[in-house]
């Protein structure tokens, strides 16, 4: 017996220990592979790629609280349009979606505590200015 009344075996501690539990959540899980998508990933989005470029727009609209139902529904319209033009396969359409997201993402946390209000005003504005026009 030990000074504080039971006896346990290091085997019977060893074996009875489960590994520890890692709790995340989804959106915890989801934006830690979203870091480190965006981490392996130019900070800028590639221009020649009107379908990259018009994603890149969307998020960072919604990051700046921009997207109302005119943003919403110009955005559908281009985008189904440039899937039909583009002349892609789904999977280089879903890259190009996942790229555009996690340039804008990678931007969102370069902005800074307060920075992304500058970032608004001026990216989030134009995005939102290149989606409704035409």
């Amino acid at each position: 017996m030990s000074r504080h009344g039971t006896r346990r075996s290091v085997q019977s501690i060893v074996t009875s220990s489960s590994p520890p539990n890692y709790n995340l959540s989804k959106k915890c899980a989801a934006a830690l592979v979203l870091f480190i998508a965006a981490a392996m990933l130019p900070a800028s989005v590639n221009t020649d790629a009107p379908y990259e470029e018009l994603f890149y727009d969307y998020e960072v609209a919604g990051y700046c609280g921009l997207v109302d139902k005119s943003v919403y529904t110009a955005f559908g319209y281009k985008r189904a349009a440039l899937e039909v033009d583009s002349g892609q396969t789904v999977e280089q359409l879903t890259e190009a979606r996942i790229r555009a997201m996690a340039a804008a993402d990678q931007e969102y946390m370069n902005q800074g505590l307060g920075g992304f209000n500058s970032w608004c005003q001026n990216e989030g504005k134009d995005g939102v200015r290149r989606i409704v026009a035409d």
